[in-house]
């Protein structure tokens, strides 16, 4: 009976030892050297899972590529030190390395420096997760405990609970469906993430409505970090795959036009993109496109970066 109680005690410990799941290195798929290193100084006590809202891949090659492009983008537009996530997960179930378990990552601003960010590769507003991916992510973080990344009472949470970024609703078009809409948002900012109320300043609908948030005058809450110096204008709807309607164009471009001319807005302002500040698909890659068009769009955000 001693001996059964050995052998079990051992199988235990070797079945935990081995729990970490293999990792491809930065080295292994491409990745950049980074500029500089900034380093945990212990274990962090916060997990942030978030998705990459990319195409997804299935295959280690076209993993290799999809997170290659995000790092170029991270770099050459955000202006990241290196590829912004801890890891990423792609749907072949293999963990690829970011800014990894030592660096500080560059991926949900306010937290970086006290939490790991890790990234499911692809875009799960309609599709799911596959086993391998969701077994993985499992596997990294127990490893993370293991090995005192992580503290065993570490909390888990997504990357919407924490960022505030377009809406990714259904669309609406009619006053009525907006104004229900609006309303669930604001439910969500204000239960779920302990907002004052709703974040944006305004919000647009698809029937070219303009729609009070925070306003000219009251600080929002939906961009940390520039919330202090900026109107955040938000188009209800999903960009990604979608079209903003010619009416909620035309009411962004009077809105602006309206901030200026009552001096709420300095004449010499910029426009950018919710995803220049932040680690964010927002505006949605359709809505981003036709604005890097308008008047005053700053393309280079170093100047105005925190």
């Amino acid at each position: 009976m001693i001996v059964k109680l050995i052998l079990v005690s051992v199988a235990v410990q070797l079945v935990c030892v081995t729990a970490c799941p293999s990792i491809v290195s930065r080295d292994d798929w491409g990745g950049y050297d980074p500029f500089h290193d900034q380093k945990f100084p212990g274990p962090v006590n916060l997990v942030i899972i978030q998705h990459t809202a990319t195409p997804r891949c299935s295959t280690d090659s076209a993993c290799k590529i999809m997170i290659r492009s995000i790092e170029d983008y991270h770099v050459d537009v955000l202006n990241y030190n290196s590829i912004g996530m801890n890891f990423l997960i792609g749907g072949n179930g293999k963990v690829y390395e970011g800014a990894g378990w030592d660096q500080i990552g560059t991926h949900t601003q306010g937290y970086n420096n006290r939490s790991i960010g890790i990234s499911f590769i692809g875009n799960y507003e309609h599709d799911q997760p596959s086993a391998a991916q969701l077994k993985a992510a499992q596997d990294l973080i127990r490893c993370g405990v293991q090995r005192n990344y992580l503290t065993p009472n570490h909390h888990l949470v997504g990357h919407r609970q924490l960022i505030a970024t377009h809406t990714v609703t259904a669309r609406c078009t009619t006053d009525s469906t907006c104004r229900a809409m609006i309303r669930s948002i604001e439910d969500y900012h204000v239960d779920t993430l302990n907002y004052n109320s709703i974040g944006m300043n305004f919000l647009i609908g698809g029937n070219g409505k303009i729609y009070e948030g925070a306003g000219w005058e009251q600080v929002g809450s939906h961009t940390r970090g520039y919330n202090h110096r900026s109107i955040g204008i938000s188009f209800l709807g999903n960009y990604n795959h979608d079209q903003p309607s010619a009416a909620q164009l035309k009411a962004a471009q009077d809105l602006i036009r309206c901030g200026v001319q009552t001096k709420h807005l300095s004449p010499n302002y910029h426009l950018v993109g919710h995803r220049q500040l932040m680690a964010t698909e927002s505006p949605g890659r359709n809505l981003y496109r036709i604005i890097r068009g308008w008047p005053r769009f700053l393309a280079d955000v170093s100047s105005i970066r925190n």
